[in-house]
């Protein structure tokens, strides 16, 4: 193998690498917003053709009842999702959580660090 075959191959890693890693990307965005693809299909499948203004505005109609449906998955299951209803009242704080974020803050600040001095 010589130097423009080692170059050709590494550039060939390079590339496939690069396309795995986009198809994978794709693919989670595609699943990620199954339920916007769906709609804008149904739409196309009606009017077959579709502008970039009623494009975006599909996206945001779907965007805003998925970000409703979850709100109200929060609200409702607290405990599955792991966020507190709306309106209570974060937990009280103990004596050892309140030491560790002052602790925290302090090493952030750069104050703990002996080479800070």
């Amino acid at each position: 193998m010589n130097c423009a075959d080692e170059t050709s191959a590494k550039v060939d890693m390079v590339v496939k690498k690069m396309l795995q890693e986009a198809y994978a990307k794709a693919k989670e965005l595609l699943s990620a917003n199954k339920d916007i693809m769906h709609k804008i299909a149904a739409y196309l499948i009606k009017k077959e053709t579709i502008t970039g203004k009623e494009f975006m505005q599909l996206m945001d109609e779907a965007k805003k009842e998925r970000d409703e449906a979850e709100a109200a998955l929060r609200e409702r299951f607290p405990e599955l999702i792991g966020a507190k209803p709306q309106g209570e009242a974060p937990a009280a704080e103990t004596p050892d959580t309140a030491a560790d974020h002052t602790e925290e803050a302090s090493a952030e600040a750069g104050h703990n660090d002996p080479e800070a001095e």
